[in-house]
């Protein structure tokens, strides 16, 4: 495997954009991770200077790509993190390589020193990222801030000699830092961690699960019990809560975020169908991607309680204030479900608090979680 260093000399955003307009590529597309998160930054307070679009799942980002390129004939580039590499492979295996619809993809690498190194989710994608490449023929660079301009240029003649994608892959520590003036919901009072502390005291005696990164952690921080704590698989921990829900009589209380719940949106109707009434479905929305710097997602157009009703769960509500919150809980608390609650909050997170695998592996958390159905 490649060394992970990477040259103290960082590419700076403006500098990295400059290059794509003058080799003609865009627009940039994708979804956020935090070793680009000075890339989207940059681009979200330049939307005059660069064509930023941001899709809630990364197949989606695919397709916008597919069309874009179709309409256009310019070469897009889709960012992704390489946890989220796995959401194109249909896309990728069955629209742009059998289409020849080109793209440069830009994926960056988390956890490449394998199992240990960087939260679990990348452990196993991060030390086979190359094999991936390979496997499904993709060529690729590891881009340096030395080769980065020769290699995006040899991957973008490679991309439309072949009518395929290529990609540039991204380590930590490419990119020069820059501070967005964007901050998204900064209009909320209530923090999710103060959000997520009176819902765990609230709803005490339910099984809880919670959606991949910041939320899980603040959930963890706030009170330490044996819930489901999802690291990876974003977008998800609806669908798992479902299936503890079909075979157990207690109350299952899912704390979701508003950028995982858009990436699967369509586990909406799959609830509202299946009638869980002990399944209460509590939407956190700030927003923004919190584990990957605060990046904007599209929830300020999102109804998220509105879509719940319309896919029939049995009640539904938006709140934007504590006092609010504290209401809808009591009110709904043993109400019959399926539940949707849509809380708004503002954006900004403490990333010092503890992350759950400092001191549980997966399987341990498997283990504790298990032990609420027994």
């Amino acid at each position: 495997m490649s060394s992970s260093t990477v040259s103290t000399q960082a590419i700076a955003p403006a500098e990295f954009f400059a290059q794509l307009a003058a080799e003609d590529i865009g627009p940039f597309v994708g979804v956020p991770c935090s070793l680009i998160s000075s890339l989207i930054a940059y681009a979200v307070d330049h939307g005059q200077e660069v064509e930023y679009v941001n899709p809630v799942h990364e197949s989606h980002a695919m397709a916008f790509a597919a069309g874009s390129y179709m309409a256009t004939k310019k070469l897009p580039m889709v960012f992704m993190q390489n946890s989220g590499f796995g959401n194109i492979i249909n896309p990728l295996t069955s629209l742009h390589q059998i289409y020849d619809i080109p793209a440069i993809l830009l994926v960056t690498w988390r956890g490449e020193e394998g199992y240990g190194t960087d939260a679990p989710e990348h452990w196993i994608v991060g030390e086979h990222m190359e094999e991936y490449f390979r496997a499904f023929q993709l060529p690729y660079r590891v881009i340096t801030p030395e080769s980065w301009k020769t290699d995006l240029r040899d991957m973008k003649e490679e991309a439309m000699r072949t009518r395929k994608p290529t990609v540039i892959c991204v380590r930590k520590g490419l990119f020069a830092k820059y501070e967005s003036a964007t901050v998204p919901g900064k209009q909320y009072e209530m923090t999710s961690a103060d959000a997520l502390k009176m819902i765990k005291s609230e709803l005490q005696g339910s099984v809880f699960l919670s959606t991949t990164g910041m939320l899980s952690r603040e959930s963890f921080t706030a009170e330490d019990t044996p819930d489901f704590y999802m690291m990876g698989s974003m977008g998800l921990v609806a669908g798992i809560a479902a299936g503890c829900a079909q075979y157990s009589d207690r109350r299952i209380v899912v704390l979701d975020g508003d950028g995982a719940m858009m990436m699967h949106m369509g586990l909406l109707p799959f609830i509202g169908a299946r009638n869980y009434r002990n399944l209460f479905h509590i939407v956190i929305d700030n927003e923004a991607y919190s584990s990957t710097q605060g990046q904007p997602t599209v929830s300020p157009s999102v109804d998220f309680a509105l879509a719940a009703k319309a896919c029939g769960y049995a009640s539904s509500v938006r709140v934007e204030t504590a006092q609010a919150l504290s209401a809808a809980l009591k009110d709904l608390g043993n109400t019959p479900g399926p539940i949707l609650l849509h809380v708004k909050v503002r954006s900004g997170n403490d990333h010092h608090i503890g992350r759950v695998s400092d001191k549980y592996t997966c399987p341990e958390v498997t283990e504790r979680f298990s032990g609420n159905f027994s």
